[in-house]
């Protein structure tokens, strides 16, 4: 038995896949079609009609979807599914309606109160109006190009017209990208100098409407920096110009004092090695960080924090490898710093924690020791204990 669930009852618009489905019911083996507003009924339907073939074959792609085995069982979900395999990006599933308590500790986690929800490389991109108005932009193929997700033309709109992906649509027509006018330019450097510290997000920083703005927005928190922010969703003309000023695809965006610095991944790499507290010192937002202020920061960024040689999936000398493996055959969470990044972060270490040589594990900002000491305290089993207290 395959369950077919259309949340709405109400008359309303419905993606043209729904409509083929609910006349099916007429004719077939036996679907269960529920309405959630109303009760539910059962057709015996044999053949399967045309489209639930498909639907079911679809079993191993989805995005936080409602439904089963690749049935959508809400409009959203539905629409999703369409605009997923029209970017051509292959994408996980889970169906929400098996599980009451990650359905609800989704919304908790996520702090977004519906479903679906599309996850880009652990971050949340939002609900189904903003991937939408991402796709019929053409920016959600730009976020999955920049964060490296694999893509295969599946003949959409602008594929199909043979366009630019940048391309987009009005009232039919296919407006191609122009250069920016005069004014334009003007306008887009007014604002991106209006502040030192300038971010282009989606929303607000108190209420982000993307999860790479909501993860920039809080780096930026932690870093204890001023600054100031413009909602590209309020103003198609600076969103779009914007990339082109920029040659930057994607948003977020982070300018300081006038100098793009990158989108969401780029800052937070630069936020995990210090560069980019250095870099706002060195522009003169912040005051220059000592040395020692600086490797203190780093030493207290995370609850168990290792200095390694290379990072934890590439591990770039043994004992780094072995301590990282400790760690993670503890289940223990932990960041990390990679001391051949910074000549000044790798010297200045040994003198600060009086210890020569790497890997260097801290708990709390004290030192535990090297390899050596971890290994011992994993095999006597103090491991997961001490750094768990």
């Amino acid at each position: 038995m395959v369950i077919v669930v259309l949340v709405r009852a109400d008359p309303c618009p419905r993606p043209p896949i729904i409509r083929p489905l609910v006349a099916a019911a007429a004719s077939g083996s036996n679907v269960k079609v529920v309405i959630c507003l109303g009760a539910p009924w059962s057709v015996p339907i044999r053949p399967w009609p045309p489209i639930v073939g498909p639907l079911v074959s679809a079993a191993a792609s989805g995005s936080n979807v409602k439904g089963v085995a690749g049935v959508f069982s809400t409009d959203a979900s539905l629409g999703w599914g369409h605009i997923l395999k029209q970017e051509g990006v292959k994408f996980g599933s889970f169906d929400i309606l098996t599980d009451n308590d990650v359905r609800e500790g989704m919304k908790k986690f996520s702090n977004w109160p519906t479903v679906p929800q599309l996850y880009c490389k652990g971050e949340l991109l939002g609900g189904c109006g903003i991937v939408i108005a991402m796709h019929d932009s053409g920016e959600l193929k730009d976020v999955f190009e920049e964060h490296n997700i694999p893509l295969k033309p599946q003949g959409s709109k602008n594929e199909e017209a043979g366009q630019p992906e940048s391309a987009t649509e009005k009232g039919g027509a296919v407006v191609e990208p122009i250069g920016l006018t005069d004014a334009q330019k003007a306008r887009l450097e007014s604002l991106i100098n209006s502040s030192p510290v300038m971010v282009f997000i989606k929303g607000t920083p108190e209420e982000p409407r993307c999860g790479f703005s909501g993860k920039l927005v809080h780096i930026l928190k932690q870093e204890n920096i001023p600054v100031s922010s413009f909602d590209i969703l309020s103003d198609d003309e600076v969103r779009q110009g914007l990339k082109v000023l920029s040659n930057w695809p994607s948003y977020p965006q982070l300018y300081i004092k006038g100098e793009l610095v990158g989108g969401s991944d780029i800052v937070m790499e630069m936020h995990k090695s210090g560069e980019l507290k250095k870099v706002l010192s060195e522009k003169g937002v912040i005051p220059k960080e000592s040395l020692e202020d600086r490797l203190k920061s780093l030493v207290s960024s995370a609850p168990v924090m290792l200095f390694m040689k290379g990072t934890p999936d590439a591990p770039r000398c043994g004992f780094s490898s072995k301590v990282v493996n400790a760690l993670k055959k503890e289940g223990v969470s932990f960041g990390s710093f990679d001391i051949l990044s910074d000549e000044e972060v790798r010297q200045g270490l040994k003198t600060y924690s009086n210890w020569p040589t790497f890997p260097q594990l801290y708990y709390k900002s004290e030192l535990i020791g090297g390899c050596d000491i971890v290994l011992e305290m994993e095999k006597s089993g103090e491991l997961k204990s001490t750094l768990s207290e």
